[in-house]
């Protein structure tokens, strides 16, 4: 039965937080590099098509028996639209990021409640 439940939350987890690119319903796309990020280790979000010039909350969502929300930050997009930065895992040293799979949602700032952008990677031991 403990199989069984562990292998259920991997699969709830894959579909929750797909590594794929995640196109928002508003446009603009991301994609996290890489996939896998140990412990301490740093990755680069990346999005795309996005508004111009404009503000973009962060926002870290980590499923678990306790979900959490890691830090917001926030970036303004290039005169094209995209955004590139990187992190790292214990970017917030008050919570960082466990081991597990990690959402990132950005949308913009004063944009109404508009749908985000959101992709996902894994923090691994």
């Amino acid at each position: 039965m403990k199989y069984a439940i562990l292998i259920a939350a991997a699969i709830c987890a894959v579909v929750a937080f797909p590594a794929s690119a995640a196109k928002g319903a508003g446009g603009g796309s991301c994609s996290v590099s890489p996939q896998q990020v140990p412990l301490g280790g740093s990755y680069t979000f990346t999005a795309t098509g996005l508004i111009p010039n404009a503000l973009y909350q962060f926002q870290w969502d980590q499923a678990g028996p306790e979900p959490e929300q890691n830090g917001i930050h926030g970036r303004v997009s290039d005169a094209n639209g995209n955004i590139s930065s990187s992190f790292t895992t214990d970017f917030n040293a008050q919570d960082p990021l466990e081991v597990g799979w990690v959402k990132i949602k950005i949308r913009p700032v004063g944009q109404g409640t508009s749908q985000p952008v959101t992709c996902g990677f894994e923090v691994v031991p």
